[in-house]
């Protein structure tokens, strides 16, 4: 079962109901480019936000990306995500949050729904680039199923936004997003 933010993967926003929406700033048009690694294979992928659409009951953003679409809003200091990729969640499913928190819900999948809880928490982090190091906040969300659990890490720099995306099963990295250009189209 593929979970990622599409952040997957993996993804994930401005002026939407939040006060962190720095970390990961959204406006319709924007994109980020990143290469995605699942196992053995890689290839290039284009998060493009497309429009505004209805999250957690507010106003958020669809991005879009070959891994399907994902529905987000900042809100009271956190991302929520309704829908990343081809997996849905109810209710939202925070990949960011201020403090550490518990989460219950339903995913569902192309498989069917399942019930299951998360850990979340965030740290401050760093970002290494070529030539500087940058500050950064680091959610690791541990979610569990009858059975199966999985760790997504989620890497955020301010005013650039997702940088870096881990999904492992047990100790098996199983899909990855790195940060190589964005964010571009927003006018800037």
């Amino acid at each position: 079962m593929k979970i990622l933010l599409g952040v997957a993967a993996g993804f994930v926003l401005v002026g939407c109901g939040g006060s962190n929406s720095s970390w990961w700033p959204m406006e319709v048009g924007k994109e980020w480019t990143y290469v995605a690694k699942s196992g053995l294979n890689s290839s290039v992928e284009v998060f493009r936000v497309r429009s505004r659409v209805p999250v957690a009951g507010r106003e958020g953003f669809e991005i879009v990306s070959d891994s399907g679409p994902s529905h987000l809003v900042w809100n009271d200091g956190k991302l929520l995500a309704n829908r990343l990729a081809g997996t849905s969640f109810v209710p939202a499913l925070p990949i960011y949050s201020d403090s550490s928190m518990v989460w219950k819900g339903t995913v569902e999948t192309a498989s069917g729904p399942r019930q299951a809880s998360a850990e979340i928490s965030t740290t401050d982090a760093e970002y290494k680039e070529a030539t500087r190091t940058l500050p950064a906040r680091k959610t690791t969300l541990t979610i569990g199923f009858k059975g199966e659990k999985r760790v997504l890490t989620y890497l955020y720099v301010r005013d650039l936004g997702l940088v870096q995306h881990e999904e492992f099963v047990g100790m098996s990295l199983v899909r990855s997003l790195l940060l190589t250009k964005g964010p571009a189209g927003s006018g800037r």
